[in-house]
Parts: structure tokens; C-alpha cells; sequence
């Protein structure tokens, strides 16, 4: 494959993706609102891009499949079909396929095969239009015709394309006379790629833009093919390529590119197609028909002509992210160099007090357009947690298929937007909570009657922004935990202590463990005591936590939260010692001043903040910090949404940008640090965990209480 072949086939993907997504999202909707003819054109439409685009980059495979599931559609339209359950079923497997087909393209599985033939197989026979092999044979009378004959006995599939030349001008005869020629070895079908035309503003009026490839199932050899595109071979760029299969009773195409765009003929540039109106043979209709004929092929894509109207501009542009994270860590040198720049400044006031007044000027200007610069540059990477969500609807779906169970997806928080990155990440942990929350949380039809609640259960997905957090909670109102079995599965695995009661805290943390499981029996979903550890474990690698509650009978609230951004944030520099830490500011309620009259009673760990009772960490004593503390001590308060401690600090030092460098090898494993960053005066500053002190904090403070 060429470059520029390889270049079309990675954009085709990229654009096929993000239609599969709105495909498989229209057809949950779909089973719900069968009557939605808006929804089956757009199906339609968004199958027809994606068979075009995998003709125009050379997946033929592909395009075939997507042919027939795309005649199926039609059937729909037409109201041949009657949309159901059933037959939304079928599409979502058709769907499967071509995720198979784009996973495979970019070497992330095998296709099988297999079960596209079976999908394939099955849309036809839907439609009536069930293959060759499987139809009744002819009245022994009947004579066979010879078509019938290379049909009976057809087993060679090709796909054939011709790039022409831009100066080719085909005359119809010529065009009509291959067609008919290779319709003369077996069955064909011809398929015009209105994809590979150019806009119109860039078209060249003597130049042909459209190419045709043809998809023939026929006993014939390669050679014969050959022989009758002999000439154009001459010419053109002609290539014969045999696969796997075709569809084996074609819908009818050019009625189908009509539905979708009113185009079933090659466009040309308005003097191309004059030229060949010219050289038409005598056997061509007269020329008063031409120019009736001629019309649609200007006329043929409005949405193209829209779009080229002057003043149009692209609504978004495509961009590799490995480019965005490359302008990220120039924004954050460029930070780092504006630190110090600001340190500098200190240095040329001593010596120059109205050089370093101008500086000031210049480095205020400086320093209000890097924060515009980094505001966009950070906003390039956030995308909606909504394209996380969506392929959940699915699960949902198909597993209350499978067993029995009725539940539906409750989504809020859907254009929350947060980092790719993280948006990756955190897919596959989302998918097992939600896994859970079916299988170990909703309740069968009749068990959710005999308890009074509705037949339906509902899981709950939300996602919303708290203290420079990322929120997701996953809400079921099914059987919730119950944490007696959580705890005799643990000591059955050696996990606790048998002369000891586990606290309710504790208990919940057993639920991460490996091994661990309050499922009586094994599912191919859970009961394993895989899948919770792993949701932990991929959670703290962004740096995360998740919390659990739960409520015997009435069901079970997981909270993920994550830091919003893993790159540039704004922080608060604190000093104790000798020593700076930074602190995320989004996570800073407020300081104040500790004094003895501020600590509550004995507990020298407590502070009496507004009359509520605050734990406090001194970071002096936690990073066991020598020296002696100054006289007055600050503290501040840091909070992830329902949670709340205090730390204790000798000094407030200021605000900064902060660049968020990640921690060594070695240190990787080190808990309570964020990561590094570098100052304007080139010393290294460790950048707090808010989430894990709070955690740390809070435990210690139940701890206390408990004794």
C-alpha cells in the first residue's frame, strides 16, 4: 500500500469510528421508537458513507458487507421490513462485523470471518434474497440459459477498479460497452465513489475526478477479465483483485445512491463533459436529451455545493494527538521559562528599579497571553465523557437480553468534558462497574416484585466537576453488598484475621481485593473475584480513588474521582522546613491561621473550624521534616467534594502555574505525590495528593474514633 493509500485508509477509520459510535447509539434509540423514520435515514446515510469510504480506501471486503446491510435499510424505508427487537438484533451484529473489519485494518484483532458469513448470509435471507446455493433448482424441463449456467456454477469472486487518467473523457457507448461486457461473465455490480470527488471550488473544468469499481461473481478466470479491460488497461491504472465473496443478489445501487444524494453518474467538470457529449457515437441518444441528462451531474450533491459557498468555513479540523501532547509540554516549557523570567525580575530590581518596572510591564503582557495560550491548548485535549458512556448502553442491553433481567442506563453529566487521556483510560473500569451493578446488583423481574420495587431496575452514570475533579458515580438500586459474605469470602481466602472484626470501612476495602468475591455461583460476568482489583488498580494509576457505600436491599453508590487534568495546573506553594511542597489550588477550601485555642480539647489532631471538627496532617511530622516549627503555623483546608483535612504548614509562599512532571522509576510507587515540577529558581518541588491525604487523613480520624 502507498502512502497516500495508507494516509486515505487511516482518515477513512478515524471517520468510520465516530460513525460507528452514532450508528450503534441510533439503533438502541431505535428499538425503543420504532416508528422513527428520521432515525432509519440516518442509519442509512451513515452506512452509505462508510461503504463509499471503504471502496475509496481500498477495503472492498468491507464495502461489500456494508452493501447488503445497507440494502437491508432500505427494505426498512421502503417498508418491505417492519423494524423490531429482532431485527435491531441483527444490525447490532452487523455492526460487530464492522468493528471487526476496522479492528482488523489497524491491527488490533483478527475479523472473523465466520461470523460475517453468518451476518451476511442472514441479511439476505431476511430480504428474500437467500444465496444461489440454498434457492430450488429448476423444473427438470427447463432448459438452462448459458447466464444461468456461469450463475449455477460461479465461485470466483473479484473486485476490479479503474483510476483513470484527469484527461479521460469516456463517451457513454464506451462506458456501457465494458459494463456490459463484464455483466456478459456473471453478475455484477458497479459502484460510483462520489467520496474521491474534490470540492467543487477546487474541481478543474477539463479534468475527470470520479472512478468506478466493479464487484463481479463469476466461473470466469482472471484472464478473461483482463481481456475485456484490455483496452482501458492501456490507459488507465487497472487493477483485478480476487476475495472472498460478494453480495450475491445485489440491491439495487444506483436507486440506493439516489436515495442518499441524488447522484448515480460519474461528475465530471463542465467542460469534460461537454467533450464528451462531442465525441458521442451516432447510436447515442439525440443531443437534446444531453443536456437533461447533464443537468443532475451538477446538481448531484447539494451538501457539497452548500459547503462550497463562499464564507464556508470547516467547523473542525483533525489533528493527531501526539501533536496536541507535543504543543502541551511547550506550553509548559514556556511556562517554566516565564518562572524564571519572574525570578530574574527580583535580580534587576536591585540594580535597576526602572528597567525592572518595564519588565514587570512586559511580563504582565506576557503572562495574560500564555494563560490564553494554555487555556486553549488544555481545552484541545478535553472531550466529552459522553463518548465513554454510550458503548455502555449496549452492555446494558445485551446482558438483560442474555439472562432475563430488566434494567436501564440512567445518564446525567454526558458533555462533562475531560482529558483524553483520561477519557481512555478509564473505559474499561466503567464497563466493569457496570457489569457488577448488573450482575451482582439488579435483581431478577420477579424477585424486584416480590420486594415491591419496579420490575425494571435502573443504573444510574453520572459525571460532573468537583474541586478539580473528575466525578463518576455508578448507582444501582438492586440488593446492595452484603458485607457479612464479603468478609467470610476473605477469611476463607487467609485474607483476615479470624480473632478480628473488620470495620465497615474495612470491609468495603476487601472488595478490591483479588479472590474476592460475594457471588455465590460463577458467571461468565463475575463471581470470579476479578474485576473490582482491576478497577482499583487502573483508577490509582490516573493518580484516583474510589470510594463505595452501600445500603442492604436498596443498592450500591461507587464514586470514582480523578484529577482533571494530568499535565498543567495551578498550585499553591506552601514551605515547611527548608523544604516547598505544592498543593493544587482547586483543591484548597481556605487557610487559616492554627492556633491552640483553634485545637479541639485534647485531640491535638482536630481542629475546631466554625464548630465542626476537622482532622489535620502536619506535614512536618508526616514527611518527618527536622527542625523546630515557627511560633504560628498555618493550615490549610483541602477538600475532594465530601471530605475534608487540614494541613499543617510553616508558611504560605504563593501561587503558580505548575507543570506536572511525573515521578521517577524508582518513585513511582511512593503515595501522597502527585508528581514534580521545576520552580523559576531551577529547585525541584514535589507536588501533593490531595486525594490520598484526605483519604489518609480521614482513616486515621475513624481510627480514632473507633478507639
Amino acid at each position: 500500500m502507498s502512502d497516500d493509500s495508507g494516509e486515505v485508509r487511516a482518515v477513512f477509520l478515524e471517520e468510520a469510528a465516530e460513525l460507528v459510535r452514532e450508528i450503534e447509539r441510533d439503533l438502541l434509540e431505535l428499538e425503543g421508537a420504532p416508528g422513527n423514520r428520521t432515525l432509519v435515514d440516518r442509519l442509512f446515510r451513515h452506512l452509505h458513507t462508510i461503504k463509499g469510504g471503504a471502496g475509496m480506501s481500498g477495503m472492498d471486503e468491507l464495502a461489500h458487507y456494508t452493501h447488503a446491510v445497507e440494502g437491508m435499510l432500505d427494505e426498512v424505508r421502503k417498508g418491505s421490513l417492519t423494524m423490531s427487537s429482532a431485527l435491531v438484533s441483527l444490525l447490532l451484529e452487523a455492526l460487530d462485523c464492522l468493528k471487526g473489519f476496522m479492528a482488523e485494518a489497524i491491527g488490533e484483532g483478527r475479523l472473523d470471518r465466520r461470523r460475517v458469513h453468518d451476518s451476511h448470509r442472514r441479511t439476505l435471507e431476511l430480504m428474500g434474497r437467500a444465496p444461489a446455493a440454498t434457492a430450488a433448482p429448476p423444473a427438470p424441463t427447463a432448459a438452462p440459459t448459458p447466464a444461468a449456467v456461469i450463475a449455477a456454477r460461479a465461485e470466483n469472486a473479484f473486485t476490479i477498479q479503474v483510476h483513470a487518467q484527469p484527461d479521460f473523457f469516456p463517451s457513454p457507448s464506451e462506458a456501457a460497452a465494458v459494463r456490459a461486457a463484464l455483466a456478459g461473465l456473471g453478475e455484477l455490480i458497479a459502484v460510483s465513489h462520489e467520496h474521491s470527488l474534490p470540492p467543487e471550488e477546487k474541481r478543474q473544468g477539463d479534468q475527470f475526478y470520479l472512478w468506478r469499481s466493479f464487484h463481479l461473481t463469476t466461473a470466469a478466470e482472471e484472464p478473461a477479465i483482463a481481456a475485456v479491460l484490455a483496452d482501458w488497461a492501456k490507459r488507465h491504472r487497472v487493477t483485478i483483485d480476487r476475495i472472498n465473496a460478494v453480495p450475491v443478489a445485489p440491491v439495487d445501487q444506483e436507486r440506493i445512491d439516489a436515495a442518499v444524494d441524488g447522484v448515480s453518474q460519474d461528475v465530471v467538470g463542465h467542460a469534460a463533459a461537454t467533450a464528451a457529449q462531442a465525441r458521442a457515437q451516432p447510436t447515442e441518444p439525440p443531443a437534446p436529451a444531453a443536456p437533461s441528462e447533464a443537468k443532475p451531474a451538477h446538481e448531484a450533491a447539494p451538501a457539497a455545493s452548500t459547503a462550497a459557498k463562499p464564507g464556508h468555513k470547516l467547523s473542525s479540523v483533525r489533528v493527531d494527538a501526539g501533536k496536541l501532547d507535543k504543543l502541551i509540554n511547550l506550553v509548559g516549557e514556556l511556562i517554566t521559562v516565564e518562572a524564571r523570567m519572574e525570578s530574574f525580575e527580583s535580580t534587576v530590581e536591585t540594580r535597576d528599579l526602572r528597567l525592572a518596572e518595564e519588565l514587570v510591564t512586559i511580563l504582565d503582557d506576557s503572562s495574560r497571553i500564555l494563560r490564553d495560550l494554555q487555556d486553549q491548548a488544555m481545552n484541545l485535549r478535553m472531550v466529552p465523557v459522553g463518548g465513554t458512556f454510550d458503548p455502555l448502553h449496549r452492555l446494558v442491553r445485551d446482558y438483560c437480553r442474555d439472562t432475563g433481567k430488566r434494567a436501564r442506563l440512567v445518564v446525567t453529566g454526558h458533555d462533562t468534558e475531560v482529558d483524553k487521556k483520561v477519557a481512555e483510560q478509564i473505559s474499561a473500569p466503567l464497563k466493569h462497574l457496570v457489569r457488577n451493578a448488573l450482575d451482582h446488583g439488579i435483581e431478577m423481574p420477579a424477585a424486584r416484585a416480590a420486594k415491591g420495587k419496579p420490575p425494571e431496575g435502573e443504573v444510574a452514570l453520572a459525571a460532573y466537576h468537583q474541586y478539580g475533579l473528575i466525578v463518576i458515580e455508578v448507582r444501582d438500586d438492586g440488593n446492595g453488598i452484603d458485607l457479612e459474605k464479603v468478609v467470610d469470602a476473605a477469611r476463607r481466602k487467609g485474607l483476615v484475621d479470624p480473632s478480628r472484626e473488620p470495620s465497615e470501612r474495612e470491609a468495603m476495602e476487601l472488595i478490591f481485593m483479588p479472590a474476592v468475591s460475594a457471588a455465590t455461583t460463577v458467571t461468565e460476568v463475575s463471581g470470579r473475584g476479578v474485576g473490582m482489583d482491576v478497577v482499583k488498580r487502573d483508577i490509582e494509576a490516573l493518580r484516583g480513588k474510589v470510594d463505595v457505600a452501600t445500603e442492604p436491599g436498596e443498592g450500591t453508590a461507587i464514586t470514582v474521582r480523578i484529577p482533571q487534568t494530568l499535565s498543567i495546573v495551578e498550585c499553591l506553594l506552601v514551605g515547611v522546613g527548608g523544604h516547598r511542597y505544592s498543593i493544587p489550588l482547586s483543591s484548597v477550601e481556605e487557610c487559616v491561621e492554627l492556633t491552640q485555642a483553634a485545637v479541639a480539647g485534647a485531640h491535638s489532631d482536630f481542629l475546631d473550624l466554625r464548630d465542626e471538627l476537622v482532622p489535620y496532617l502536619r506535614l512536618r511530622d508526616l514527611f518527618d521534616v527536622a527542625g523546630q516549627p515557627p511560633p504560628y503555623e498555618k493550615i490549610v483546608i483541602v477538600s475532594t467534594g465530601d471530605r475534608r483535612v487540614g494541613l499543617v504548614v510553616d508558611r504560605l509562599v504563593g501561587n503558580s502555574q505548575t507543570v506536572i512532571k511525573p515521578m521517577s522509576r524508582l518513585h513511582r510507587d511512593v503515595r501522597n505525590f502527585l508528581g514534580t515540577t521545576i520552580l523559576g529558581d531551577g529547585s525541584v518541588v514535589l507536588i501533593l495528593d490531595v486525594l490520598r491525604l484526605v483519604e489518609f487523613g480521614q482513616s486515621r480520624h475513624e481510627r480514632l474514633k473507633a478507639s
